[in-house]
């Protein structure tokens, strides 16, 4: 399940990326690079006997932050759209960035369930 979602938010962060951050050099840009790091390793260790270890965690950890900024920018993107009456426009970006926010929180909680 936890590589099946590491694939998923790799695929999510790079449809992130081409649909919204092409020509975009932030916060977001880091974040995405983070995630696909993040999922890359996971990957990789996930058949390991070894287990993950602290730079899978801390690196889970700072996905967790995008994940949370990206949903304060899905509120706030949906709060202003709500109160202009422009939904219609932002229906894909928030179709995306909410599923993606929330895989990447959950991939972490199940890599830090696996740990215990």
């Amino acid at each position: 399940m936890l590589k099946t979602l590491s694939y998923l938010n790799i695929a999510f962060a790079l449809a992130y990326f081409i649909a919204y951050l092409m020509n975009s050099f932030s916060f977001a840009i880091l974040g995405v690079i983070l995630v696909i790091v993040n999922s890359g390793m996971v990957i990789a260790r996930a058949g390991d006997e070894r287990g993950f270890s602290l730079i899978n965690y801390i690196l889970g950890g700072a996905t967790v932050v995008f994940a949370a900024f990206l949903g304060l920018w899905a509120f706030n993107i949906f709060s202003a759209a709500y109160s202009n009456g422009y939904l219609k426009d932002v229906s894909l970006y928030l179709l995306l960035t909410v599923p993606f926010a929330l895989s990447v929180v959950i991939a972490f909680l199940l890599l830090w369930v696996r740990k215990n």
